[in-house]
């Protein structure tokens, strides 16, 4: 059997080699004149050489988006981490796995301090109310909306303040719950509204009764100016008739009777503005539109 004998062509030279060769039905086909082998290797490096630009396009373009992922990533975690809403995610073992600064704060700890640890270990005095919460989500799968939680500022007792809490399951591609994300709110401000809101509600019908007895002042003085004057003309009358010679005691005692009638007319009216003006609590009651 005849040796194989590979001849080395360079190959810049490998171009001028090239001859077309006529075939059947208007083909042709490319020949170097060293045989099939020369050939083979520059087709060799043709593929090469695109197989090369195409991965280098490629790495590029997963730079690119290698780079804007990361800067994506970037501000995710600088919202997360500087946003005035508390965020935390637990795993399903109740163990802080992210924490951002705001929650860290209201619990009164450092986010290192809670990386890894449980809710017991940073907050003893809310744990009972928190934990079931957690478990429920984890087990159900459910989120949890709304929950007002009220606790102690930290450091240390003080004033306590309020927090309304949502808790929403983190589930992989198959659905399985993998954590939970938390967010808390704090409305301690918006609760304070509301109750300064309420006290205002409720001291308006005293407001408008003070209102409306200012409109009628005038009226209220001339209704009870009458039985007063009334009085004073009896009384004045009924010591005239005492003064007298000859005293009829009938007369005076009407006179008398007729004073002391005015006076509880008069007394009346007065009970009455009293009412008016007194700071009562209003009743509440729901109403259907």
């Amino acid at each position: 059997m005849d040796a194989l004998v590979v001849t080395h062509v360079p190959v810049e030279n490998l171009h001028a080699q090239i001859r077309a060769v006529a075939l059947p039905w208007g083909l042709s086909l490319a020949v170097l004149s060293g045989g099939l082998l020369p050939l083979a290797l520059f087709l060799l490096h043709l593929s090469y050489r695109r197989a090369a630009r195409r991965s280098a396009v490629a790495l590029a373009e997963l730079d690119d988006r290698e780079r804007r992922l990361q800067e994506q990533f970037a501000e995710l975690e600088h919202l997360y981490r500087t946003t005035p809403v508390g965020l935390c995610f637990m795993d399903t073992e109740l163990r802080f796995v992210r924490i951002n600064d705001e929650l860290a704060a209201i619990n009164g700890a450092s986010v290192e301090e809670h990386i890894g640890r449980p809710p017991r270990s940073i907050l003893p005095d809310v744990a009972d109310r928190i934990e079931p919460i957690y478990r429920r989500v984890i087990e159900i799968g459910d989120p949890e909306m709304n929950f007002e939680v009220t606790a102690p500022q930290p450091p240390g007792p003080g004033p306590r303040r309020s927090y309304l809490v949502s808790y929403h399951p983190a589930k992989d591609r198959s659905g399985a719950v993998i954590g939970v994300s938390t967010v808390v709110q704090d409305v301690t401000e918006r609760k304070e509204a509301e109750q300064e809101s309420r006290a205002l509600l409720a001291d308006l019908p005293h407001v408008t009764r003070l209102t409306t007895l200012g409109e009628m002042s005038s009226g209220l003085a001339h209704e009870l100016n009458q039985p007063l004057s009334a009085i004073a003309n009896y009384t004045e009358a009924g010591l005239q008739m005492l003064n007298a010679k000859d005293v009829d005691h009938g007369a005076v005692a009407e006179v008398m009777t007729a004073a002391n009638d005015l006076s509880y007319s008069a007394s009346g009216i007065i009970s009455r503005l009293r009412q008016l003006v007194s700071k009562s609590r209003g009743q509440q009651s729901t109403v259907v539109v």
